[in-house]
């Protein structure tokens, strides 16, 4: 039994939503929520790595913390499976963005 509260992190419903035979499309959800997790957390670890290392930064660690907030939002707005398309497209652009 999973706990509500990580439960809505890791989006269980929307899963669940998935029929049961479309072993793809939950594997490719599963992915999504795994990267847009990591995506998150390396672009936090990037932008407080160069705002703490070099002294003039700029505006490069800003705009590397808005892409962690797109990819959050991206990931919690998306509420139906048939949404999930547009979601992903929006993930690809933001990972080659962060590149």
């Amino acid at each position: 039994m999973i706990h509500p509260l990580a439960s809505g992190f890791l989006r269980k419903k929307l899963l669940d939503a998935i029929p049961a035979d479309d072993v793809v499309n939950k594997q490719r959800f599963v992915l999504f929520r795994i990267f847009s997790w990591s995506g998150t957390v390396v672009c936090i670890g990037t932008a407080c790595k160069m705002l703490a290392t070099i002294p003039e930064a700029g505006f490069l660690p800003w705009m590397i913390l808005c892409l962690s907030l797109v990819m959050m939002v991206n990931y919690f707005a998306v509420q139906s499976f048939e949404r999930l398309r547009l979601a992903y497209q929006v993930m690809l652009f933001s990972a080659f963005t962060l590149l």
